[in-house]
């Protein structure tokens, strides 16, 4: 078969090979380098919207929260928009943290001049405060025109309304104007910044303000946002009817993403700014981990920690009872929880090192009054298991009873009991009865600020539950309803063993024993285990496992699962 090169007429062929020569180098002058240096600056600047902010504003200090912040807004603002309606971003962040700044005085300048030929809405609770954004946001076009070739201001250059031009004949511009919630009129707007819509605590929780608010979002604003639109919400929570929440219950799921920033981390897992238990939010202002424990011991000492959750946290689920939330509630998925102890999922059995019994003592026994709440806790390591659970309109005799019968049934550490009320009884005759480990507790602030103090073992996945059990669910219920229920026993008693249980010294609730996989006994295992002194017999059901119930003194007590 013949080479290609033998197909090729030879009065075709090119014999000549000609070398390409090197380019010159490019020689810059100083004038031309300075000039490619500020257009790459410029290009950085224009394309995130971080750096256009601390361009814009050089007193700022550059931090991990603005950055996650500012990065947040414009990853939502550049994608595409949805083609069956509106997108919405939800921020929640605590007071004086750069909310409106990064916010509303910022947002509509960037956007605006970015993506020529669109239309700004920026909204506040007053008129005067949404103008003092849309001023801002006028200063930092002004002083920074430059950045945008072929714009310039327009004919409208007011706080209330302004435009830039890009084309005049074509008339391509970009507008942005500001007003509240009940006053929006205009063109539909590609982006929609709302800057808190209530001016304090007091206009927040008023019944006709909230009732105007969900009115004028149904009404006027929600119709100025073109399909295909953006709404960014910047806001300190208040409560569950402030406009976060009138947002979430009435546009659909799919179109909503929400970004709480809390004041101190709660929960390591999930945090925003990827921060550790108990950070602060802003370090590099001196808002870091001692500020922000330091700050919050001002609300836990006067009792007030609905403030700190709703506006300092984000998360105000104490307007309708919901500090104990769903997600808190764990099964344990890797064993069994029992009376005597875990049984893993590998068979082996670890045996409660810790077990306490915590009673919310009521005053009277008739139906219309509070409940006797008992709960049986147990304690293995860093963790918590609820192992019973029970209230009643106990007489004080009755109290006794369950308290013996509970005695009977767990083998319990410590009783831990609230000095008041009845309890105040029991403690004095369990004392005289010479019960040991007898712990009065007097209850110490108010009841939410207690139940908020055991909260972050809940949220870092510490308590543990065995929801099938036949007291669970409306255990679980009276938790989530705290603090709007009609009762608040359960509440008291988890707290009151929580918050006590956390004191037991580390050494305590490490496992002192653990048990084999239950097995098949011999009658030579069974007799060498009845002559093996104590701390023998605990080394044989290490590898033997649990003995056959009734084997000694044909008692059940060798029945280490229990019931």
């Amino acid at each position: 078969m013949k080479m290609m090169n033998d197909l090729i007429d030879e009065s075709l062929r090119d014999t000549k090979t000609e070398s390409i020569a090197e380019p010159e180098p490019i020689q810059l002058t100083r004038e031309q380098y300075e000039a490619l240096k500020l257009e790459k600056g410029r290009r950085e600047t224009i394309a995130s919207y971080y750096k256009y902010v601390l361009k814009c504003r050089p007193d700022l200090k550059p931090t991990h929260l603005h950055e996650v912040l500012a990065n947040k807004i414009q990853e939502f603002l550049e994608r595409p928009g949805r083609i069956d309606g509106t997108e919405f971003l939800l921020i929640s962040l605590p007071f004086q943290t750069g909310k409106t700044t990064w916010g509303a005085q910022s947002i509509p300048s960037w956007y605006m001049l970015r993506h020529q030929g669109t239309n700004c809405i920026i909204i506040s609770y007053s008129a005067a405060f949404a103008g003092k954004a849309s001023a801002e946001n006028k200063r930092k076009i002004e002083w920074n025109l430059d950045l945008w070739p072929g714009a310039k201001i327009g004919n409208k250059w007011t706080n209330d309304e302004f435009e830039v031009l890009f084309d005049e004949k074509k008339n391509i511009k970009s507008t942005c104007l500001s007003a509240t919630m009940s006053t929006v009129n205009g063109n539909p707007a590609d982006v929609v910044i709302i800057d808190d819509t209530c001016h304090d605590s007091t206009e927040a929780n008023s019944d006709t303000f909230n009732n105007t608010l969900e009115e004028n979002w149904l009404s006027v604003v929600r119709s100025r946002v073109k399909v295909g639109g953006k709404v960014i919400l910047m806001q300190t929570r208040w409560n569950m009817r402030d406009i976060f929440e009138v947002i979430k219950s009435v546009e659909n799921p799919a179109s909503i993403e929400t970004l709480n920033i809390p004041c101190e981390c709660v929960d390591p897992e999930h945090d925003p700014l990827g921060r550790q238990l108990g950070d602060g939010p802003c370090p590099e202002i001196g808002k870091g981990r001692e500020w922000v424990q330091a700050f919050k011991q001002a609300y836990i000492r006067k009792g007030n920690l609905m403030t700190w959750e709703n506006n300092y946290q984000g998360n105000p689920t104490i307007g309708t009872g919901n500090l104990f939330t769903e997600k808190m509630f764990r099964s344990c998925e890797f064993g069994k929880i029992t009376d005597k102890g875990l049984i893993r999922n590998d068979g082996t059995t670890v045996v409660w090192p810790v077990v306490a019994l915590s009673i919310d003592a009521a005053l009277k026994h008739e139906e219309d009054n509070d409940f006797n709440a008992l709960q049986v806790w147990a304690k293995l390591e860093d963790d918590y298991f609820l192992l019973h659970a029970e209230k009643g309109h106990y007489s004080f005799p009755e109290l006794l009873e369950s308290i013996k019968r509970l005695d009977s049934r767990f083998k319990i550490n410590y009783r831990y009991i609230e000095e008041a009320a009845n309890g105040v009884a029991a403690i004095d005759m369990l004392n005289v009865a010479r019960v040991k480990n007898v712990i009065p507790v007097k209850p110490e602030g108010g009841k939410y600020s207690r139940a908020m103090s055991c909260t972050w073992l809940f949220h870092s996945g510490k308590v543990y539950f065995d929801k099938t059990q036949p007291w669970y669910k409306e255990y679980e219920t009276s938790l989530k309803q705290f603090p709007k229920g009609a009762h608040d026993d359960d509440v008291d008693a988890t707290s009151q063993a929580l918050n006590r249980m956390t004191m037991i010294a580390a050494h305590e609730s490490v496992p002192v024993e653990v048990i084999a996989a239950s097995r098949n006994w011999t009658e030579d295992m069974i007799e060498d285990y009845l002559l093996a002194a104590p701390n023998e017999k605990m080394y044989l059901r290490s590898i033997w496992g649990v003995p056959p119930v009734g084997i000694e003194n044909n008692s059940a007590g060798l029945d280490l699962m229990g019931a």
